[in-house]
């Protein structure tokens, strides 16, 4: 389902497996386990008990993997207690653990059951002897440890040959987590997280200096702080000035590589930031940093990448949603101005990296700081630059594709500059002597603003098909604190184009009612038939209340529903990370089976769920979407 996995998830996840392989497994036999304690696993080991803050926790790290056998050791002090709503996983692995009953062989088995998946609570007996333990997603370490207060401190006993040692237990675990999908390991550690929160992050970030260099999220651990553009610009310059169709072939071979590899790397990292995100920032794996720009939300760097939150935490915008749509303009500006072919400009890489109902976007970290600033404004309009000539021709030459309108640029008319894009787009001279272009966010003008809708300027923008087609050039800040010169003039050739665009619907829904119509949505899609003509998909409704056909119409309406839908369930998603604080799989598995359930099923809540909520819904995010009668009768498809 993929509102909780994510783009690219299963690349992340084959990523993550390459992240922690160690080579061929040698084939096991219960006679012969010499081949469980190589030198490789001793040292991840190691690599625990040095991350361990005091001596209680190594020791009892020591205790748990029979590195040491002590009988003066005390265990843990006794976890917090955990919500079962929280993880229903966690307690049904401490309740079969601490049975009495269990001998090494049966604990065993129980392990290989809670990585496969098929926990029974059912089998769960009076708890004695709890083992927590968790799995460290960027390693193949796994931490064990008593932590019930409770029981006698015992030592452990001998292995007298006839049971495994717990030592091969924790190694064999170890091999079961390895072949989990990732969303199961994050489970795990989140459920270590609830006990021992301290231990865990000193063992993180212990873990995370030293990775296994043969994973890509390491090779982005050098020196270079500019790893991905360092790889990606060289690329593009290949490409550009490639002799044969071979040559450029075989660069763009290289390319898609090197996407792939920034993709599974943002998604990696991406996942992570979005699971702590309702943490106090202190405990959280990455801290957010302080880089400016209201629109972009927390920012994180690693890895060479710098991910910003589209979230709504500065209340810019009615919510969430909204601020994750700004981050679609952002890409889809950085495409359009990459596609113009501006010679000497070049571009970031961006990924938009969709889980657990947030959305991030990550951006490969550029050469460039607050004094590289050529173009633009990077301080909300306070300082306007264009300061080298080449520059603003190049830019002059993209408007001029883009019909784009140029115009003044200040908060203060008199240190006004002219620009050919809108006023908080940058332009940088890096380190490196590139010249670079970013925030793209407001590359295209508005359509004409709805007064009931909060700053509609800064994202409800006209699609660039419609833009270059249109008989003017239009400007981008319209509406705008940044127009220094003309701003009623700007408005009103908007306004027209609003208009302009109405008509548009109205002749592709004449083109559909034709009777020919209907072949129109066999041949291609609902969202590319609009796009095509220049139409948001925020129009659909209009369109729907234009059509005549039946057919049509129920077509339209299912649109209208699956991403209405995909709203909701992303704000349930986003509500319940708030709730739990954690992102743990199992909580959000359920949110996702209720919400199906829901709208799917056929009960009492679901047919209320129909003919309220998703109603409701569907008119906000689609105009005349419903129309009066269907709002008052139940919908059909």
């Amino acid at each position: 389902w993929f509102p909780i996995m994510g783009e690219g998830y299963s690349k992340a996840d084959s990523l993550h497996r390459k992240s922690v392989s160690t080579g061929p497994r040698t084939p096991r036999s219960p006679t012969n386990t010499d081949g469980l304690v190589d030198y490789k696993r001793r040292e991840r080991i190691q690599h625990i008990l040095d991350a361990a803050t005091d001596d209680q926790s190594k020791k009892a790290v020591r205790r748990a993997l029979s590195l040491e056998r002590s009988p003066t050791i005390s265990p843990l002090p006794s976890p917090r207690s955990i919500d079962p709503s929280i993880s229903k996983d966690y307690m049904a692995m401490r309740n079969l653990l601490r049975s009495s009953t269990n001998t090494q062989p049966n604990k065993k088995a129980i392990y290989y059951e809670i990585a496969d998946g098929s926990t029974d609570n059912s089998s769960t007996t009076e708890a004695k002897a709890p083992i927590s333990l968790g799995y460290h997603e960027n390693s193949t370490s796994v931490i064990a440890a008593s932590s019930d207060t409770s029981a006698p401190s015992t030592p452990p006993t001998q292995n007298n040959g006839s049971e495994p040692d717990i030592e091969d237990l924790i190694l064999e675990t170890l091999d079961k987590l390895e072949r989990l999908p990732r969303d199961d390991r994050v489970t795990f550690v989140a459920s270590l997280a609830e006990s021992f929160p301290e231990q865990l992050r000193a063992v993180r970030l212990k873990i995370e200096s030293l990775y296994d260099s043969s994973s890509i999220t390491d090779e982005a651990s050098t020196d270079d702080p500019w790893y991905w553009n360092s790889r990606f610009q060289p690329l593009i310059d290949k490409i550009n000035t490639a002799d044969t169709s071979e040559d450029r072939l075989e660069t763009y071979a290289e390319l898609s590589r090197l996407s792939n590899d920034f993709l599974q790397c943002a998604t990696f990292y991406g996942q992570m930031i979005i699971s702590e995100a309702a943490l106090p920032p202190s405990k959280r794996t990455l801290q957010p940093l302080n880089a400016g720009g209201a629109l972009g939300g927390l920012k994180y760097v690693t890895k060479s990448i710098l991910f910003k939150f589209a979230i709504n935490d500065s209340d810019l915008f009615d919510s969430d949603d909204i601020a994750a749509k700004v981050a679609g303009h952002d890409l889809k500006g950085l495409v359009r101005y990459s596609n113009v072919g501006i010679p000497g400009a070049y571009f970031p890489m961006m990924a938009l990296i969709d889980y657990l109902g947030y959305r991030l976007q990550a951006l490969s970290l550029l050469p460039i700081s607050k004094q590289t600033i050529i173009y633009g404004s990077d301080d909300g309009g306070n300082t306007i630059h264009n300061d080298v000539p080449k520059f603003d021709e190049w830019m002059r030459l993209a408007a001029e594709k883009l019909n784009l309108k140029p115009h003044l640029v200040g908060l203060s008319g008199r240190d006004a500059k002219l620009l050919y894009s809108c006023g908080d787009i940058e332009g940088h001279q890096g380190f490196d002597g590139r010249f670079y272009l970013l925030d793209f966010s407001r590359s295209f003008p508005p359509f004409k603003v709805n007064r009931g809708v909060k700053r509609g300027h800064l994202f409800q923008l006209f699609r660039p098909e419609f833009v270059t087609k249109y008989k003017i050039p239009l400007c981008s800040d319209t509406y705008s604190g940044f127009v220094a010169d003309n701003q009623k003039e700007h408005i009103k050739e908007v306004e027209e184009a609003t208009e302009q665009l109405s008509k548009i619907i109205t002749n592709l829904a004449g083109d559909l009612n034709s009777p020919n119509g209907r072949n129109l949505l066999r041949e291609i899609s609902l969202k590319t038939l609009l796009h095509k003509h220049g139409i948001n998909l925020s129009f659909m409704g209009h369109l729907r209340h234009l059509v005549q056909s039946l057919t049509l119409k129920r077509i339209i309406l299912i649109d209208m529903i699956a991403r209405t839908a995909k709203h909701i369930l992303n704000q349930l998603l986003r509500e319940q990370m708030k709730k739990h604080r954690i992102g743990m799989q199992e909580s959000f598995k359920v949110v996702v089976i209720n919400f199906m359930n829901e709208l799917f099923g056929e009960s009492e809540e679901g047919t209320t769920f129909w003919n309220t909520t998703l109603k409701k819904e569907i008119n906000h995010h689609f105009p005349d979407g419903l129309s009066s009668y269907s709002m008052s009768m139940c919908i059909c498809i």
